[in-house]
């Protein structure tokens, strides 16, 4: 019986998710080494007099394989920074380094502004030091007596202080692709009233109770960076869910994580602006975003990863459209409000990437630690096909020949999933 399009289609998919599975084993591992990290350092603080709490976060962190990790992120906690506050301090301890109290932008609920009590109890010199008019915190001036003055070889991105160090690679080197570590400062912060609703929103099955449960006891943070068009830059903070975010990341349906790393895999090849493009049109962290609200709209049992890939493309595309990216954990802060005809060019970006999926996913994954030109050579040979696929693969061209070949659906099978 020869087989239909769909049929050949249901090949090639299979196996771009077998490269896939090959690419993500190290998901655990990375998840685990993460996992006993943290426990290390977190008893180390809390049992000595560290200076300071470090949390590793963004990719490498979240348990995603090396070759999609572009860098490397740090937070840092001095032990003396204070508490940032919604409520009233009675609620907590914070007779060792006073409070903050925080007063939400209007339009941008994600951004802050921090203001110091008249008497400035329990507050860390620094901390006074860095103080402007009417008690507000400036951010500009913390940062430059905390880490500027402190690590060499170091520029402004975001909120982040970033290190340009140089790494010796090694023949055969798969980690970060930039030698940067970016630094952040932060602070803990009570969780905000504008994001309660994260907990009790209604959504299919994930995440589960269990998990929210979890994530409730997690610190939120501040960091230093207001809002792409804020017009008081040197005074507003930013909201951090980074570790809820890891967390959701190592509880993620393995379908949805390996869509993930299609996605970031995609995205660093595909759709890459320069540094003059300030802010950027589209950024990883937008991928992360459009993957944890796929997990609570489609059902962990979906396993198809193109599918799914598809479905994110699909719901990225209708974003930027409407141009309302809802940030995942406070929906009514819009993630690309700053942009205009800027996403007409991400929209034609993606919207290219749906059309070829297949082609230029393979373009993306071949020869990370598969060498899949290999297996498909192999295929090539078993199927009397004369295409020599080599590490600079013509992929279309490849998708092109087994979507028209004529021959048994067995043969096809055996070959692909043997």
């Amino acid at each position: 019986m020869t087989h239909t399009a769909e049929t050949r289609r249901k090949m090639l998919d299979e196996f771009a998710s077998a490269i896939i599975d090959i690419n993500v084993t190290s998901r655990l591992a990375n998840i685990y080494i993460d996992k006993i990290g943290y426990e290390i350092r977190d008893k180390l603080f809390k049992e000595t007099k560290a200076f300071c709490h470090t949390y590793g976060t963004g990719s490498l962190y979240e348990g995603m394989p090396l070759d999609v990790c572009n860098d490397e992120d740090i937070m840092f906690l001095r032990r003396s920074f204070p508490m940032v506050l919604f409520q009233s301090p009675d609620l907590y301890d914070i007779s060792k380094s006073g409070y903050l109290t925080a007063s939400q932008c209007l339009y941008e609920p994600l951004y802050l502004m921090l203001q110091a009590n008249d008497n400035k109890k329990g507050l860390d010199d620094v901390i006074i030091k860095s103080l402007g008019r009417s008690g507000i915190l400036m951010n500009d001036v913390l940062i430059n007596m905390c880490i500027y003055k402190n690590i060499p070889k170091t520029k402004r991105r975001g909120p982040s202080i970033q290190y340009i160090g140089t790494l010796k690679k090694f023949p055969g080197y798969e980690g970060p692709k930039s030698d940067a570590l970016d630094t952040i400062l932060c602070m803990r912060c009570q969780w905000s009233p504008r994001a309660r609703e994260f907990f009790t929103r209604p959504r299919k099955n994930w995440p589960s109770k269990a998990l929210l449960d979890k994530m409730s006891k997690l610190d939120c943070f501040v960091v230093p960076c207001g809002p792409h068009e804020t017009q008081l830059p040197d005074v507003e903070w930013r909201l951090s869910f980074s570790l809820h975010e890891k967390e959701l990341l190592h509880e993620m349906p393995e379908s949805h994580f390996k869509c993930m790393y299609v996605m970031k895999a995609l995205k660093n090849k595909y759709v890459i602006y320069d540094d003059s493009a300030k802010p950027t049109p589209f950024c990883s962290y937008f991928v992360k975003t459009a993957c944890l609200w796929m997990c609570e709209r489609i059902p962990r049992t979906t396993c198809n990863i193109m599918e799914l890939t598809r479905a994110t493309l699909n719901w990225l595309i209708d974003c930027y459209q409407r141009r309302n990216l809802p940030h995942y954990f406070i929906p009514e802060q819009n993630l690309i409000k700053h942009l205009s005809t800027e996403c007409d060019d991400v929209i034609a970006r993606l919207t290219t990437i749906r059309k070829h999926l297949w082609a230029m996913e393979m373009s993306c994954l071949d020869c990370l630690y598969t060498g899949s030109h290999v297996f498909v050579n192999k295929i090539c040979d078993a199927l009397n096909i004369k295409v020599i696929v080599d590490k600079a693969c013509d992929w279309s061209s490849l998708e092109r020949v087994f979507l028209n070949i004529q021959i048994s659906y067995r043969k096809l099978y055996l070959c692909f999933l043997k």
